[in-house]
């Protein structure tokens, strides 16, 4: 993030070299963070440092229309190349039912692809849309999530949560 050229203009020209090894330091700590996020990544066949990575679920195949949903090649059990992806199509016309979970891992330049990048469904801009610029040159990765998930787009997930979160954590500091 720190390669953004907007965030480049504060930087004074005299701490340029300080500001290149950050950019460089930051990218080596993000290849860290992705490389950990795989349980059973081949590293011969991926070079984390230059992925966006998105988090992904298997999505029942009549709730497509609610989420992007992608396509690729299996990688490992919970590891996919994304060489496709749809922003909330329907069922009949979805790849897959592999959906992503808006949990994103984003290299620097999306920036510039997202500055170039028209508005897509509904007017609105889609980061599926910059993300799919990207796979195509096989630069996304899509991660399968663990874990318990809610889906806090809707108020019947929001509400899910909401009473997760007290029964966990505060209906028990009261007995």
């Amino acid at each position: 993030l720190l390669s953004s050229p907007k965030l480049q203009e504060c930087i004074p020209k005299e701490q340029e070299h300080e500001r290149d090894q950050c950019t460089q330091k930051h990218r080596y700590h993000l290849g860290a963070l992705m490389a950990n996020c795989f349980d059973k990544l081949d590293r011969a066949r991926l070079d984390c440092t230059n992925h966006c990575i998105k988090g992904l679920v298997t999505a029942p195949e009549d709730q497509t229309s609610s989420y992007g949903v992608i396509d690729g090649e299996k990688i490992s059990d919970s590891l996919v190349r994304v060489t496709d992806m749809v922003e909330k199509p329907k069922p009949e016309e979805a790849p897959t039912n592999m959906a992503i979970i808006g949990r994103y891992i984003l290299t620097p330049d999306i920036f510039e692809i997202l500055r170039n990048t028209e508005p897509g469904n509904n007017g609105e801009l889609q980061i599926t849309d910059a993300l799919l610029q990207q796979a195509k040159s096989g630069c996304v990765m899509a991660y399968g999530f663990k874990g318990r998930r809610f889906d806090c787009g809707s108020v019947g997930g929001f509400v899910e949560a909401t009473n997760y979160y007290y029964d966990q954590f505060y209906s028990c500091k009261k007995a």
